[in-house]
């Protein structure tokens, strides 16, 4: 059951959805239309296409790919790598004077040795809470955040293949609006689809938009989620998290070109920064840990050093 309330008299918009399904029945019944129900706090939700800006053409045809055929915007390519933990059973066996099993045979030939372990499986008591950001700062490409979109959906699946149930939120937060969508809980059946669609460029310039024109606090825009980026990274994880990851970025990483001038939306960077979350898990899972104590973060480039 979806939550929608003001907080205090200030009437800033705070909105929970328990699934992206939830969002959209919330939306039709309700009633929200662009630009709120005076129809004066901005109307960007449905706003003519921008090449630079927005994906699809109109408010209506993102939700008809986000309801209707989500397959078609959900990319990318999985990760093969097998994570294995020395402490579930699995395929390879060493042996000693205790163990798992007896080896008939070398029991017979008189070995000491006799006991065999399985080792490195895959693990099934590890759990991982995803907290994304769904926020950009205007400027950030929709090629950026679709290929943000491509490396969560890989960590998910990977993951999820693997026995690693994962819990996967995203968060807008500004000052004109609060609205946070759980897409996935960890006993939730596996389905990218839902998380395809919440990452997709459009779900926040077509319908979070839409969310924040009926605050009470919108004013001449939509407000910034810098400040929630910064109190994420230090935000100290429960051992009920598991393995906890933060997806941020609300400034995207940024670098130079080969001449020296500022590079806008660096993929390289982005993508670095997922390959080490990626290498930190298998890390920690054949060494036996199941949480940790701050976040595994994906941030830009203006949270360094926060």
């Amino acid at each position: 059951m979806a939550r929608v309330w003001e907080q205090g008299g200030r009437g800033k918009l705070h909105t929970e959805f328990n699934s992206v399904k939830e969002v959209f029945k919330t939306i039709d019944k309700l009633g929200w239309k662009p630009g709120g129900s005076t129809g004066g706090r901005g109307t960007e939700s449905d706003g003519r296409r921008d090449s630079d800006f927005q994906v699809f053409n109109s408010l209506a045809e993102a939700r008809e790919v986000f309801e209707n055929h989500p397959e078609k915007i959900r990319m990318f390519d999985a990760n093969d790598a097998r994570l294995e933990s020395v402490e579930a059973p699995g395929k390879d066996v060493f042996f000693d004077v205790t163990g798992d099993y007896i080896d008939i045979d070398r029991f017979l030939e008189g070995v000491p040795e006799s006991m065999g372990n399985a080792v490195l499986g895959n693990p099934r008591t590890v759990f991982c809470t995803i907290n994304v950001l769904g926020s950009y700062v205007w400027s950030t490409s929709p090629e950026y955040q679709m290929q943000k979109q491509k490396r969560i959906l890989r960590l998910v699946d990977w993951l999820e293949t693997q026995n690693i149930r994962c819990q996967v939120v995203v968060t807008e937060d500004s000052d004109v609006s609060f609205s946070s969508v759980t897409v996935k809980e960890f006993h939730d059946p596996f389905d990218l689809n839902p998380l395809a669609v919440v990452m997709h460029p459009d779900w926040l310039r077509r319908i979070m938009f839409l969310i924040m024109e009926q605050s009470k606090t919108w004013s001449w825009g939509y407000g910034s989620s810098l400040e929630y980026d910064k109190r994420m990274i230090k935000y100290r994880p429960n051992p009920e998290d598991g393995l906890y990851v933060y997806v941020g970025g609300y400034m995207p990483y940024e670098g130079k070109d080969s001449r020296g001038y500022r590079k806008n939306n660096d993929l390289d960077q982005l993508n670095e920064a997922f390959d080490k979350i990626e290498e930190r898990i298998e890390r920690m899972i054949l060494d036996g840990e199941s949480f940790v104590d701050e976040p595994l973060a994906v941030t830009g480039n203006s949270l360094k050093g926060w």
